[in-house]
């Protein structure tokens, strides 16, 4: 792999599974992100600037047939190249984190929400991608709501449920069975398609009967100004 940095400390590695790597710029990176899967978008790179970073393929994927039914994959050979600020996108994608994985920069998600939050916004334009919002429509959505204190511990949770009747920039909105709706970040990467079955509320006893999708958030307390 070409060495293609400038000074970077670290890179940040948002993965397919939810977690979140923190690793040296100078380490084997396509020997931990192979470029099979790096050309197949399960890992998004962010430089210690927040400036997303984008796979230049030296050497492209392979992938074919032995024998005509025998599939095989040869991963191609990358360089990462910073482009544009990403400030806005970085903290949305964080949200969707559920770990970060052993490192030696940070130990929690709210270490790095704090480092992101001391740099400088610079990408004021950006917004969630909305392609394909219209398959959600009319779906039903059951959505999970962890509630946090101050210290990060878990306080309570809520779900709360209904048919999906409008998306765009300012918000998912869903009707609940009462008539009322209800608002929630338009973050169609987060919905997740729900399994045939009985879902039990947990706060109320209430059953929900085969939703089309599910949604978890985690909602912090604001931090208190010193």
């Amino acid at each position: 792999m070409t060495d293609s940095f400038t000074g970077e400390k670290f890179i940040f590695v948002f993965l397919d599974d939810g977690t979140l790597d923190v690793v040296s710029p100078r380490g084997d990176l396509m020997g931990a992100y192979e470029g099979i899967d790096v050309g197949n978008g399960e890992y998004t790179f962010f430089d210690d600037q927040l400036r997303k970073m984008v796979a230049n393929f030296t050497k492209p994927n392979r992938e074919g047939k032995l024998l005509g039914f025998i599939s095989w994959v040869q991963s191609g050979e990358y360089e990462l190249k910073a482009e544009q600020p990403s400030k806005k996108e970085f903290i949305y994608r964080l949200s969707f984190i559920s770990s970060v994985n052993p490192n030696s920069w940070f130990k929690t998600i709210e270490e790095i929400r704090e480092y992101a939050g001391n740099l400088p916004d610079t990408d004021e334009n950006f917004s969630p991608s909305l392609e394909g919002k219209e398959k959600f429509i009319g779906k039903y959505l059951l959505v999970g709501l962890d509630y946090l204190d101050t210290d990060g511990n878990l306080d309570r949770q809520e779900q709360v449920h209904g048919v999906i009747i409008s998306i765009d920039q300012s918000g998912l909105i869903i009707r609940k069975s009462d008539g009322s709706e209800f608002n929630l970040p338009p973050a169609l990467a987060n919905l997740e398609s729900a399994a045939e079955g009985i879902y039990r509320l947990r706060g109320t006893g209430e059953e929900v009967i085969d939703p089309d999708y599910l949604m978890n958030w985690t909602i912090r307390p604001p931090k208190e100004e010193v």
